[in-house]
């Protein structure tokens, strides 16, 4: 099991989600380019205080929320499709998913282990799927998958043009992303306290993100800022301290 784990976070490390939105000109912060406009507009030493609202730059969509060090996008208006990316060509690739079929096969078949359905299944889909991909064997291959739900959230650093660069097809040295893991699981504790966080295997070859199916973020957002919720809440009282507080310096 532990070397069928490895093969398949070896093989499946590179994973993108994508999301299509059906308005011509919608923006998105999972958009590169769009965020870093924000970020420069917003920090440059000439930039004043209270800039014109009128910058298009500086309009931020009603889809998108900051929570912290996060931006959290709704994505329930885009169509959107997983891809896994296969570089073929490479030789450990192919060497690994010969093994991992091996792997896969037994975990399905056995007979002198007992694996549990749940286990079982997935090995079954997974080995067909790379049946498939070993028998046309080409220099690079990628599998589509239109996910069913509408229900995607998306969790972003706040200011990741601050800390990655975006490289053309000419830079020779990569950049790389330290503790992947960490940066997936402070994400995904933004939008969700536990269930499936996507990626799976955070090897991420752009900027971190994560992605989840539900609303919950956004329906206790809606709870905190509730008119019936908001003159009892801790904001408020936190308020009503940091208000007293001044008073009392001022007198």
């Amino acid at each position: 099991m532990k070397k069928a784990e490895q093969l398949t976070a070896n093989i499946f490390k590179h994973f993108d989600l994508r999301g299509q939105s059906l308005e011509r000109d919608a923006k998105s912060y999972a958009n590169y380019q769009t965020l870093q406009a924000l970020v420069k507009t917003v920090s440059r030493i000439s930039s004043r205080l209270l800039p014109s609202l009128d910058n298009d730059e500086l309009q931020i969509p009603d889809n998108l929320t900051c929570i912290g060090p996060f931006w959290i996008e709704d994505w329930s208006d885009r169509q959107t499709e997983e891809i896994f990316s296969f570089e073929a060509w490479k030789a450990d690739v192919k060497q690994n998913s010969s093994r991992l079929l091996g792997s896969l096969k037994e975990i399905a078949e056995s007979k002198k282990f007992k694996f549990p359905s749940k286990l079982k299944r997935p090995a079954n889909e997974l080995y067909k799927l790379l049946s498939r991909e070993q028998e046309g064997f080409v220099i690079e291959s990628s599998t589509r998958q239109a996910l069913k739900t509408k229900n995607i959230v998306i969790g972003l650093p706040l200011d990741y043009p601050h800390f990655w660069n975006e490289q053309s097809e000419d830079d020779t040295r990569q950049q790389v992303l330290e503790d992947p893991q960490a940066w997936r699981s402070a994400l995904g504790r933004s939008l969700t306290p536990q269930g499936l966080i996507i990626p799976v295997v955070p090897h991420y070859r752009t900027f971190p993100w994560i992605a989840v199916a539900g609303r919950r973020i956004f329906t206790q957002l809606e709870t905190v800022f509730s008119d019936r919720y908001f003159m009892a809440s801790s904001e408020l009282n936190l308020l009503n301290t940091i208000l007293l507080e001044d008073e009392t310096e001022n007198k």
